[in-house]
């Protein structure tokens, strides 16, 4: 049993040393079957940058592959042998690494600086519009501001869905916008601020109101707006809380025509069956119905003088004791003859009221006149609301040693209707490369009217009626040659 176990180890042993050399053996077979590899990097001969996407091929065979983003490349399943390899791209010369020895279960390293490939070409030119982003040029304009500031450019006004100058500047931080026209920055009135047209100051229409109405200027002949909100030298001296200056399109990109119309109603004076008016007048272009008569708006001469005049001296006869009769009834006469003249609406009345609306139109284009080019923009713009107050009241109380009486009670019914009109109008010339002569107009029209009616009782319990008419009409005309 012993020499059986003994021969049994020596077997054992025997057999697990020919195993050891059939796997060492089966494995060289493999390596040579699967052949070596070949790795390496591609870089630029100038400036050592690794070059993507360059060709590699095993010359004589269909291996190939393709360099990563870092310009590395790895060949496998490589025949044993000496191997040329061939590198090639557009751009680049094309080249070759000879010798390549590759060893069956090994890593060659084959590493390439390409060339770059030039071609002598004729000469030739290019002309062309510098092309500069809108946005990234109004930041770069505010950063080098002295002063601080904000801009809004064209690329921003359709995203932002803004339709005129006034609804612009409700995006414009530290800006607020009331009345839907009139701009106040940081807070303060509209009487600390200004306005600008393309750098020329704005007169205001409202006579009230120093600040100019911003819903006259559509979006679409707006280039940019620029807020300004410290003072610097070059602005006037009547800057105080901010001046907001409206930069006009002098030649448009591209061909724009827009129309755009809108409306609204309101339940307290939309199509109200009492709205109070009066005849006569119109509001907005008012004609000759609300025109002075001829003779009370002659200048007069030494031999006819204005009716004003000829009133009051004739209303001097009447008060005159001295006088006849016949002379007074005369005078009398003449004053009623002059009043006459004026139009017979004196009075208030009723009529149903209609609904707001509004319409604007903008076009502008630029056209090539041989190697010069003219810009043209304009647009018109039309508004008309009403306002209604049908449920006020008035009352004037008198001290007593019994206390507060009242002296005046009054019921009042207001109503009011507004209407504006705005055109503006730019034109550019280019007429060398160094010169553009722009011309800017701008007219806008306001008109309101206001008729009241009040009735009520006084001290006395005694009826009270007034009827007061109220008329207001603006117009501006606005120039600007540069």
């Amino acid at each position: 049993m012993r020499t059986i176990a003994g021969l049994g180890h020596r077997a054992q042993t025997i057999l697990a040393g020919l195993c050891s050399v059939l796997f060492f053996s089966w494995s060289d077979l493999e390596a040579q079957d699967g052949g070596g590899e070949i790795a390496g990097a591609v870089t630029d001969s100038w400036g050592g940058t690794p070059i993507p996407g360059v060709a590699v091929v095993l010359r004589g065979t269909t291996l190939g592959t393709t360099t990563d983003l870092s310009g590395r490349f790895l060949l496998k399943n490589v025949p044993g042998g000496s191997h040329i390899l061939i590198f090639s791209k557009s751009g680049y010369a094309r080249s070759t690494v000879a010798d390549v020895r590759v060893i069956a279960g090994q890593t060659s390293t084959a590493n390439l600086k390409m060339k770059p490939e030039f071609y002598e070409m004729e000469p030739f030119e290019v002309i062309s519009e510098p092309f500069v982003d809108q946005s990234i040029a109004l930041l770069s304009d505010r950063q080098s501001a002295a002063a601080m500031t904000d801009a809004i450019g064209s690329d921003f006004f359709s995203q932002a869905g803004a339709g005129n100058a006034a609804e612009i500047m409700t995006k414009v931080t530290g800006a607020s916008v009331v009345g839907g026209k009139y701009v106040f920055i940081r807070g303060l009135g509209e009487r600390y601020g200004n306005t600008t047209l393309n750098g020329n100051a704005v007169p205001s229409a409202d006579p009230d109101k120093k600040s100019v109405q911003l819903d006259i200027f559509p979006s679409e002949v707006i280039e940019n707006i620029t807020t300004r909100k410290t003072f610097t030298p070059d602005q006037s001296g009547n800057f105080t809380g901010g001046s907001v200056n409206i930069v006009t399109k002098s030649f448009p990109e591209d061909f724009f025509f827009k129309f755009s119309t809108g409306g609204g109603a309101n339940t307290q004076s939309s199509f109200e069956d009492d709205f109070v008016t009066y005849e006569g007048g119109g509001v907005g272009f008012a004609g000759s119905a609300r025109q002075l008569p001829d003779e009370w708006d002659s200048k007069g001469t030494e031999q006819e003088a204005p009716a004003h005049l000829i009133s009051i001296e004739q209303d001097k006869v009447v008060q005159n004791r001295k006088a006849s009769a016949a002379e007074k009834e005369d005078a009398v006469q003449e004053i009623q003859r002059l009043n006459s003249l004026f139009p017979p609406a004196m009075g208030v009345k009723r009529e149903r009221s209609g609904m707001d609306g509004s319409f604007s139109i903008s076009s502008g284009d630029t056209i090539e006149l041989g190697d010069r080019k003219l810009g043209i923009v304009g647009s018109f713009g039309y508004d008309r609301g009403f306002s209604y107050n049908g449920d006020k009241k008035q009352g004037r109380f008198r001290a007593t040693p019994f206390g507060f009486k009242s002296d005046l009670s009054l019921d009042e019914q207001t109503g009011t209707e507004e209407i504006a009109w705005s055109g503006l109008f730019n034109g550019a010339y280019e007429f060398s490369e160094n010169h553009v002569v722009d011309f800017n107009f701008l007219y806008t029209r306001t008109a309101e009217d206001t008729a009241t009616f009040q009735r009520g009782v006084n001290l006395n319990e005694d009826t009270v009626e007034r009827q007061t008419l109220h008329f207001t009409e603006r117009e501006l005309q606005f120039y600007h040659f540069r």
